[in-house]
């Protein structure tokens, strides 16, 4: 358009030229000329001076882009940056007033954080809403709503601006853009700048300005992730010293290893224990502790863990000073760091182990106490037998004799008859009894025939007293064994077969003698009414106890199992100890 202007006015000072004298022409022209020169002069600096314009403020706006670049760069925090962004707007980019308000969801408004330039108190004095209220409709809370930036460039008119209208013209705005700023995707807040000039905010302002606030944005997103980051290591950082005191405080050893049986994490006890030092365990393999047929044990350990899942052992662990604890190991598989490890504790049973050797050792004690107390009792009991079948049972013989003698010399009184015929027969009783109870203490077919014949003699009682049917098994040939071992089984079948009548209303019992290997083993099943072994512990039933101790005094194994309506089976097993002559009380 300029062009043709120009064009059109230098043929006119042609014609101009051509049109008038020599003289006139000469005085036309030079007019014509200064004419043209003013117009075009005039054009031109008009031009220029918008195109200066142009390229000032583009020039503010890209060194307001790179303060705030930097800004980014050395902001400390969210709060530091949108103070720094502000100012930068003011100085740099010499916008009016600049400012940066957070979105309060609870009370749906924005709230100013930071604020620079002219005029700030201008946010004391108004309300922001996100909602579709009269104080929501404006740049502001329009962006935030929409998501995208909001720009009015003419406060004067726009209506959207009547809320404001007044107190933001007194502050000389006149034009302003409100641009939100989100993060993660989300309404954050907003960045909003105001211009003394109507029409300031064109495309490629605009353009800048949201580039502006997408590094905004961006940072915020990192600052978050920067201070979750640092939040989650001090989450970190105070779990592991907290599970740290917790492994610490720990009375046995606790460790953690991977399928090389290299150490990741162990206790202080486990250092103060073995002996070795922090740096030392951080070098050392699990198998390093063990030594011998305690390493392979160990070996066969960790591989099983790693397989099934869990294990536990008790080894004996090497100190390094080389003495030996016998140590309870309890691991079970886990993964840590996406890697199977083994977690697992240790403790050391030292002390349990002398206990153990101490109760057992009592209880050994005990069983030699009770097993002589049996041997005295069995021995009195064999004395008193003899004493009352020998002694007694022969003066009742002879008292019997001597009335029988009697009986016949008296002759024609028939009361004195009768009455020693009733003598007679209360001594007859009186020597059964003895027999009786002579032969309940002590069975003198036991010392006489030995174990099987006494067992044999022991089931026809059985029969004949309970009128229930034994079927016995027994070995043809002879057995020499201890005296202890003669009168132990034989008062354990004494005592079954005793049970047996009183409680389990069997119709049949068998029992069997037998060898196997180098065990003597007895065995009694019966299909009587059965009991609850479970409540029979509770009940401390001294027949099947006495039964038991008797069986560990002899080193034997005591074995009963029944259950309610299904009988009962008994074994005993002893160990069969061969002798090159019969002792007491043997076969």
């Amino acid at each position: 358009m300029l062009l043709s202007f120009i064009l059109a006015l230098a043929c006119l000072l042609f014609f101009s030229f051509y049109s008038y004298g020599r003289l006139e022409r000469r005085l036309a022209a030079g007019l014509s000329l200064t004419i043209l020169y003013i117009i075009v002069n005039k054009t031109f600096s008009k031009k220029r001076n918008a195109t200066e314009k142009k390229i000032e403020k583009s020039r503010r706006l890209y060194a307001t882009i790179s303060q705030v670049n930097k800004s980014i760069l050395y902001a400390r925090g969210a709060e530091d940056l949108f103070q720094r962004v502000c100012s930068v707007a003011v100085e740099s980019g010499k916008f009016r007033m600049a400012w940066v308000g957070l979105l309060d969801k609870e009370r749906r408004v924005v709230v100013p954080v930071c604020r620079a330039g002219h005029g700030t108190e201008y946010l004391d004095e108004i309300k922001i809403s996100i909602d579709t209220v009269p104080e929501g409709v404006g740049p502001t809370g329009t962006a935030l709503r929409e998501g995208k930036h909001y720009i009015c460039n003419s406060i004067r008119t726009d209506p959207v601006m009547v809320t404001w209208r007044e107190e933001a013209l007194k502050r000389e705005y006149r034009s302003s853009i409100a641009l939100p700023i989100l993060k993660f995707g989300e309404p954050f807040g907003s960045f909003s700048l105001y211009s003394q000039e109507e029409n300031f905010f064109d495309e490629e302002e605009v353009s800048l300005l949201d580039e502006v606030v997408r590094d905004i944005s961006f940072t915020l997103e990192i600052f978050e992730k920067e201070e979750l980051r640092k939040k989650a290591e001090k989450a970190i950082r105070t779990e592991k010293q907290f599970s740290d005191s917790i492994i610490n405080m720990l009375p046995g050893v606790f460790y953690l290893y991977d399928e090389k049986h290299h150490f990741i994490r162990w206790n202080n006890q486990f250092e103060k224990i073995s002996g070795y030092g922090h740096e030392e365990f951080a070098a050392m393999n699990v198998l390093d502790f063990f030594k011998g047929s305690q390493r392979d044990l160990m070996q066969k350990k960790i591989e099983a863990v790693f397989i099934t899942g869990h294990c536990d052992v008790e080894v004996e662990l090497t100190t390094r000073s080389g003495e030996g604890l016998p140590f309870y190991f309890t691991g079970t598989k886990v993964n840590f760091m996406d890697a199977p490890v083994v977690l697992g504790l240790g403790f050391n049973i030292s002390r349990i182990k002398d206990a153990e050797g101490l109760l057992k050792q009592s209880e050994e004690d005990l069983r030699d106490l009770a097993s002589n107390l049996q041997n005295v009792r069995e021995e009195e009991r064999t004395s008193i037998s003899r004493e009352i079948h020998d002694e007694l049972g022969q003066l009742l013989t002879a008292i019997k004799l001597d009335v029988s003698w009697l009986d016949r010399k008296i002759q024609g009184d028939v009361i004195v008859k009768e009455r020693i015929g009733g003598i007679l027969s209360m001594l007859t009783e009186m020597i059964h009894s003895i027999r009786r109870i002579s032969t309940q203490l002590r069975p003198s077919i036991l010392d006489d025939l030995g174990l099987v014949e006494a067992l044999r003699w022991q089931v026809r009682d059985f029969q004949k007293r309970g009128g229930v049917r034994v079927q016995f098994e027994c070995p043809e040939e002879s057995l020499k064994l201890e005296a202890g071992v003669t009168t132990g089984l034989f008062r354990i079948f004494q005592e079954a077969l005793t049970n047996i009548a009183r409680h389990a209303e069997a119709t049949a019992v068998s029992a069997c003698l037998f060898k196997e290997g180098e065990q003597l083993v007895l065995t009694i099943t019966d299909n009587g009414k059965g009991f609850d072994q479970h409540a029979a512990k509770k009940k401390k039933t001294l027949g099947l106890l006495g039964m038991k101790e008797r069986t560990l005094m002899m080193k034997g194994v005591y074995e009963i199992s029944s259950q309610p309506g299904n009988g009962t089976s008994l074994r005993v097993s002893v160990p069969l100890q061969m002798f090159g002559q019969p002792s007491a009380g043997s076969q």
